[in-house]
């Protein structure tokens, strides 16, 4: 399965390297070594979206953890503050740059909504 892991300098501090799976990574030293700053930022349980349409019963559509954070964003004026969206539809963000995070999901947002 391909997947989309967001890979982004800090624009505050250019030796600082984000990656992301389902959890976020950060590296000072070119990559030869990484500490997680963040848990894993997926939804826990879930249904298959609406979107997925005829195919919402099927094995394929089965909801499993299977999450990825699809977009990363750290402020382009606080180096503490990262954003995080998943592609099942969750938002986080840090303001300290990742010893705690608060998902900041609208409450009119679901999963697979566009």
């Amino acid at each position: 399965m391909v997947r989309t892991q967001p890979v982004h300098f800090s624009p505050t501090d250019p030796r600082t390297l984000y990656f992301a799976s389902n959890t976020v990574w950060k590296t000072r030293d070119g990559g030869r070594s990484w500490q997680q700053i963040s848990p894993d930022l997926t939804r826990k349980n879930w249904e298959p979206p609406r979107n997925v349409g005829k195919y919402r019963g099927s094995e394929e559509a089965r909801p499993t953890q299977r999450g990825v954070v699809y977009a990363l964003a750290p402020s382009r004026k606080d180096g503490r503050v990262i954003w995080a969206g998943t592609d099942d539809g969750l938002i986080h963000r840090t303001r300290d740059g990742g010893k705690t995070w608060q998902e900041v999901t609208p409450k009119q947002s679901s999963p697979g909504r566009r």
